[in-house]
């Protein structure tokens, strides 16, 4: 058995992740404060706000790529398996996927009691999960490039559905699934991180917890979400529960994968 990704490899992968979740909310906050809802109407708030997110995007996206690249090519070593330097995806986020994140971001601001923390909140989740994008996609397609497997590394606080999508170990990416693949599946606020794992190497610590964890609280349960909900809502008190939706998406992936 190769050994899994050093810890301190794992560790600055997932701290470089964690602070572009938070700069680019910090950013984002700079930028609102200039507005004044009452001075702007709906649509040139809409155009203001896509170039402010575009540019945060941008900056914050080429950076998670590149240091998805970095990142790779040193697991990639570590792993043993051989393949070609990584090559980074784009940071530039598509046109319309950016209208149609603002337009449901500053929707709080024309309620009858309008809610601008609320539409700030909004905006600030989908810019970082936007920003993180770009790292995560180059981790995906050099995965399906090299034909080896990957697993959903947890930080920090984690919703139910995020730690049954790390419970589930080492997998292979499968074309034949339907809509966003496993792997690309992440709301806003979300940390995680998606690692390569090569062939015949072991799964990070966390990984192999969390697998023991899913058949623990699951084994002999008819209702496997509201068992692992229970379970996660009595170890990590916060975190979100799973609704039965996801986990019926994520079955047919988990089937597609053995």
């Amino acid at each position: 058995m190769i050994d899994a990704i050093p810890p301190e490899i794992l560790a600055e992968q997932l701290q470089i992740t964690a602070h572009i979740d938070a700069i680019t909310a910090r950013r984002l906050v700079k930028f609102w404060r200039r507005l004044d809802p009452a001075k702007m109407t709906r649509e040139a708030m809409i155009a203001f706000m896509i170039d402010v997110v575009r540019q945060i995007v941008m900056a914050y996206g080429e950076v998670a790529a590149l240091a998805a690249v970095d990142f790779y090519d040193m697991v990639r070593e570590v792993g043993g398996w051989s393949g070609k330097a990584a090559v980074a995806s784009s940071a530039v986020p598509p046109q319309e996927q950016l209208k149609r994140i603002v337009r449901w971001g500053i929707g709080p601001l024309w309620e009858e009691t309008p809610r601008p923390e609320a539409a700030l909140g909004r905006l600030q989740g989908a810019t970082s999960r936007l920003a993180l994008q770009p790292g995560r996609r180059t981790t995906y397609e050099m995965i399906k490039r090299d034909r080896v497997r990957w697993a959903r590394v947890p930080q920090g606080k984690t919703c139910a559905f995020c730690l049954m999508l790390c419970s589930r170990g080492a997998v292979y990416t499968s074309e034949a699934s339907a809509g966003q693949p496993d792997a690309l599946k992440f709301h806003s606020a979300c940390d995680c991180i998606i690692v390569p794992v090569g062939p015949g190497q072991a799964l990070p610590a966390i990984n192999q917890e969390l697998q023991e964890e899913w058949r623990e609280a699951t084994r002999g349960q008819r209702d496997q979400i509201g068992a692992w909900n229970e379970y996660v809502a009595a170890k990590y008190p916060g975190a979100g529960l799973m609704s039965r939706t996801a986990l019926k998406t994520t079955a047919k992936t988990r089937a597609a994968h053995h």
